[in-house]
């Protein structure tokens, strides 16, 4: 580990050009910039230019900048990590993962190849392109993200969060602010959303458990079913399509036909449109919410089948076939994105793991060329010492020429070269082989 340090200004700014490995930034209270290197100091640059210092690193590095610093990254071919950051921050290109985490300023990213979280922000987080999954819980400023080509949680968000699309399912909790999402592959799970929602088109199937704030609108289309549940307080209006069977349970219904119910509850200060590509259910709940239906069996027949019929009618008329169906074929479609986001991350994980391997050879390589070059040095040295010992001999300045031949000599260089033994115990070796 090496260590560079520049004593700067809360109002420094951090260019990080390109760092080949992974890279952390972390903001702390000193008014200075302190480098980690985990390598050698010429494998990174960083030189103080008019208030920014620019750092270029082909070795992982953890940088500490005051927490109000502007930090500007331009790629990282590893992991990224931006911690405790109130200034503004933004990133290029994250060819690796992307952890952001506890800071007051706004965030942007670029593009991140990686799964990326995102947790106990204050400032406003924008992200053009995620490759891989995105994680979101306990942001307080609005999130926009461009494209996600993963799965989508979020949870515990007091700000907007808008989304272009999103290729697996994405799930949302405790949302305060508006839910916008342009398209989702998957399928779509909302609970407690109370600053309305506007999900326009989802692949897979849609559903919503949510109490509905007044003046608030929730617009929902979906290509497979929408479930929709809300409580017993709810106030709204309710226009609901679907090209399967609709099964509404609601307080007033104003129109009903085929695919097509409006309806309401209470004075209807929300508003709720639902389109389902298969079935529609909507109900809101009563304060006194009815238990299990109890089933009127002849025992004479077949109960499995009166059992069936039962339940179907329970549930609004759905055919319990068709309704199983496309259940196992939901499980079937969740199942292969499970299995094509596993092989995803088992690529990554082995990309990420040639690349600690190799990081490792480097190192390894390094510190068996700084010992070969000590190594020779001190061999240099002892010739030089034995040379000057002959050449004293052969001057006459000793009566007896050296008892130690130049086979003995080299036999004891090697030995020191080889560790077996120290410089010290050379020195008595020679003046005993000497006499």
């Amino acid at each position: 580990m090496n260590t560079l340090r520049f004593e700067v200004s809360q109002d420094i700014t951090l260019l990080l050009q390109v760092a080949s490995r992974d890279a952390a930034v972390k903001g702390w209270d000193e008014d200075a910039i302190e480098i980690i290197l985990d390598g050698e100091q010429e494998q990174c640059t960083a030189e103080l230019r008019e208030g920014t210092l620019v750092v270029e690193s082909h070795v992982p590095l953890s940088v500490q900048v005051p927490r109000s610093a502007t930090v500007r990254v331009k790629e990282v071919h590893g992991d990224l990590i931006l911690r405790h950051l109130d200034g503004d921050a933004s990133a290029g290109v994250v060819h690796g993962e992307g952890l952001v985490q506890s800071g007051g300023g706004p965030v942007s990213i670029s593009a991140i190849h990686g799964d990326l979280t995102a947790e106990s922000l204050g400032g406003p987080l924008s992200v053009q392109e995620a490759h891989a999954d995105v994680r979101l819980s306990k942001l307080t400023a609005p999130v926009h993200l461009g494209r996600v080509g993963g799965d989508l949680r979020a949870r515990g968000l007091d700000g907007d969060l808008s989304v272009g699309s999103v290729h697996g399912d994405v799930r949302v909790r405790g949302i305060a602010g508006r839910v916008v999402l342009e398209a989702c592959n998957g399928d779509f799970s909302g609970i407690d959303l109370n600053g309305g929602l506007d999900a326009r088109g989802v692949s897979g199937d849609l559903s919503l458990r949510t109490a509905l704030t007044p003046g608030m609108t929730y617009n929902a289309r979906a290509e497979g079913d929408i479930v929709v549940r809300f409580p017993a307080e709810t106030s709204a209006r309710f226009t609901l399509d679907a090209e399967g069977t609709i099964s509404a349970k609601l307080p007033q219904v104003e129109e009903e036909r085929a695919g097509h119910i409006v309806g309401q509850a209470g004075a209807g200060e929300a508003e709720v449109t639902l389109h389902a590509g298969g079935d529609l259910s909507a109900k809101v709940r009563t304060s006194a919410e009815p238990g299990l239906p109890d089933f009127e069996l002849d025992f004479s027949q077949d109960i499995g089948a009166q059992i069936s019929a039962q339940v179907a009618a329970s549930v609004g008329g759905a055919d319990l076939d068709a309704l199983t169906r496309r259940e196992i074929e939901k499980a079937m479609r969740k199942a292969e994105r499970e299995i094509e986001k596993a092989h995803r991350q088992a690529e990554n994980g082995r990309q990420r793991d040639e690349e600690r391997v190799k990081r490792a050879q480097e190192r390894a390589a390094q510190v068996a060329g700084r010992v070969e070059r000590k190594m020779a040095s001190r061999a240099r040295h002892w010739e030089g010492m034995f040379d000057r010992r002959v050449s004293l001999g052969r001057a006459g300045r000793s009566p007896r020429a050296p008892q130690v031949s130049d086979e003995e000599q080299l036999t004891i260089l090697r030995m020191v070269q080889e560790g077996k033994i120290s410089v010290e115990e050379a020195e008595k070796l020679l003046k005993a082989l000497e006499g």
